[in-house]
C-alpha cells in the first residue's frame, strides 16, 4: 500500500513500554538507538524539565485505550533536546498496574515530510493546496496535517511561535 510514509520513515524515532514511575519496561532498537542507555532505567532522564509536568500530567489524565498527543523535548544520544512528538496509549491491564506505549516522532521531520507532499499534491493538482485541504478528505496527508495543527497547539501554549 503506498501512502505517505511508504518512502521515508526518517521522522519515527522509536517506540517503548513505560510504567507510571517512567521506567522503561521494553522498548524497539530504534528507541534504544536514538536514546541510547540514558533510557534504560527512566524515560523521565530525558523529558527537559520544563516539560516533564505536562507529560507527567498527560500520563496522568489517559483513561484505558485512550491516545494523547504530547510535543516535548526529549534528549538524544548526542546530548541535545529536540522537539519530538509522543504519542501515548495506557495499554489496559488486570492487575491496576499503570503501564504506557509511547510512539515517538520527530516533529522536524514530519513537518519537511509534509511540506514535500504538499508541493508534489500542489504540483499534481495545478492549484491551490487549500482547495485541496477545504475538501476534507481522509486521508494520510490530511491526519498528518491535523497532528501538526495539534503540535502548534502546544507550541502556542508554551508561546512558542
Amino acid at each position: 500500500m503506498n501512502n505517505i510514509f511508504s518512502q521515508n520513515n526518517s521522522y519515527i524515532i522509536g517506540k517503548a513500554v513505560i510504567d507510571d514511575c517512567f521506567h522503561t519496561q521494553s522498548g524497539d532498537e530504534s528507541f534504544f538507538r536514538y536514546f541510547g542507555n540514558d533510557v534504560i532505567y527512566s524515560i523521565q532522564r530525558t523529558v527537559h524539565e520544563e516539560d516533564l509536568s505536562r507529560f507527567k500530567a498527560v500520563l496522568e489524565s489517559i483513561q484505558p485505550g485512550e491516545v494523547k498527543k504530547i510535543a516535548v523535548r526529549m534528549k538524544g544520544i548526542n546530548a541535545h533536546y529536540r522537539w519530538l512528538l509522543c504519542s501515548v496509549k495506557q495499554l489496559s491491564s488486570p492487575d491496576n498496574e499503570k503501564h504506557f506505549v509511547i510512539n515517538i516522532s520527530d516533529i522536524y521531520s514530519l513537518e519537511s515530510l509534509l511540506y514535500e507532499r504538499e508541493y508534489r499534491l500542489t504540483e499534481y493538482l495545478f492549484c491551490d493546496i487549500s482547495l485541496v485541504l477545504s475538501l476534507h478528505i481522509d486521508s494520510p496527508f490530511n491526519r498528518v496535517l491535523e497532528l501538526l495543527a495539534t503540535i502548534f497547539e502546544d507550541f502556542d501554549s508554551l508561546g512558542i511561535g
